[in-house]
């Protein structure tokens, strides 16, 4: 029960991380083409 309690909670970090990196690429994108107007 513990392993598969681990397993979904690493996979759950490793989501949460994902988004948050998509998520700050979108933002430097949009400051990036906001500078260059």
């Amino acid at each position: 029960m513990e392993k598969v309690f681990t397993t979904a909670y690493s996979a759950f970090i490793h989501s949460s991380c994902y988004f948050g990196t998509v998520q700050r690429t979108r933002g430097v994108e949009r400051l990036s083409t906001m500078l260059r107007r």
